[in-house]
């Protein structure tokens, strides 16, 4: 924790500058083509994905990331995923490591997730959060591929397996809301639930690389209710720490999606300085460098080193832009990342759960 604390307050002094939390998408490769998806651009070459020499480069420019977040494309398309893993637990010691996975390649997963947990180095709370829009056809339908959700719930028994015996494992659902399940949405995270897999569930909003869309895709009495449901669901687990984190985590979530609703209806800043470019950032799979998902790269590993690219005069400069300009969006990942690492926010965060009760309206 101390490290941690170190590097927050060289962010904000002296530097070196690196975040605290990472989105590393480790493939540009996916066995779906979701319609939802953000990210529209996929390929089915391996040999585009980031290299496992580029990955030691990169883990080690950041010794004290705290959240490591792998996503894709499906990030078990990789067969060396394992791999990836066991060089961030040696150069970086992250405390949390999760994986967003659609569940489809069962076999893989559980083979992957085995490894990884067996591995001496591996110290760290793997969470493993698999990805619905509906239940059976509505979620087939969604995902272009038939058995798609039945796939998805074998892999989570079998990962719930895992975990019985591997307290540091979780395995959770995460629900997206988008405009054509606004309806049938919280039948969906009923089912999940009472399925009894999951230790946690969350939600987030369908988005596209430009946030501004959302505002016409959201209905936000049902997101209101979601994140109601999901926080009610989750309350209880904290990531393998203690009760106290576990009880702020609930409250972060909460003032969250009052957050979130708030920019929605009113669609401007809220007083939130973005913690992108200085405490979390963004790796693709080929290798470009970006200060989140919204955003262009500032640089390419391919052509500099992570900490020459996050420490420049320009991207330090463009990352106070960020907060000067007041930029905003309803990103999930980069809202938890900004209450979790500024203080104004984590206070205002604390006395909107002390002094009003009650989800958003």
């Amino acid at each position: 924790m101390f490290r941690y604390l170190g590097q927050w307050i060289r962010n904000r002094t002296v530097g070196p500058v690196l975040p605290l939390e990472l989105i590393f998408f480790v493939t540009g490769r996916c066995t779906f083509r979701c319609k939802h998806c953000f990210l529209q651009e996929f390929t089915t070459d391996a040999n585009t994905d980031i290299s496992l020499d580029a990955v030691d480069r990169l883990a080690f420019d950041l010794p004290n990331l705290m959240v490591l977040m792998l996503t894709g494309g499906e990030p078990f398309l990789r067969q060396d995923l394992p791999e990836i893993v066991s060089i961030f637990s040696e150069k970086s010691r992250p405390r949390v490591i999760s994986i967003a996975t659609n569940g489809f390649l069962t076999d893989r997963i559980v083979a992957s997730v085995t490894e990884i947990l067996e591995q001496p180095r591996f110290q760290a709370q793997l969470l493993v959060t698999l990805s619905f829009e509906g239940i059976d056809e509505n979620h087939d339908a969604g995902r272009g591929t038939r058995g798609a959700f039945a796939k998805a719930l074998i892999t989570a028994k079998e990962l719930k397996t895992i975990s019985a015996n591997k307290p540091n494992l979780a395995v959770g659902a995460n629900i997206t809301l988008i405009r054509e399940n606004a309806q049938t949405v919280m039948a969906t995270a009923r089912e999940l639930a009472a399925t009894n897999l999951f230790s946690f569930l969350t939600h987030n909003l369908y988005r596209e690389r430009k946030p501004k869309t959302v505002f016409e895709q959201v209905d936000l009495e049902v997101y209101r209710d979601l994140g109601c449901f999901v926080r009610s669901y989750s309350r209880a687990f904290s990531m393998g720490a203690s009760r106290v984190l576990g009880l702020w985590h609930y409250f972060k979530e909460s003032y969250q999606g009052e957050l979130i609703s708030r920019i929605v209806r009113a669609r401007s800043y809220q007083g939130l300085p973005c913690a992108a470019g200085r405490d979390i950032g963004v790796v693709y799979h080929d290798g470009d460098v970006a200060p989140c998902e919204l955003l262009p790269p500032w640089g390419n590993l391919k052509e500099h080193s992570f900490a020459e690219i996050w420490g420049s005069q320009s991207s330090r400069s463009n990352s106070r832009k960020l907060r000067h300009d007041k930029c905003f969006c309803t990103h999930e990942c980069f809202l938890s990342c900004t209450l979790n690492t500024q203080l104004t926010p984590l206070v205002k965060c604390l006395m909107w759960n002390i002094f009003r009760r009650g989800p958003a309206k």
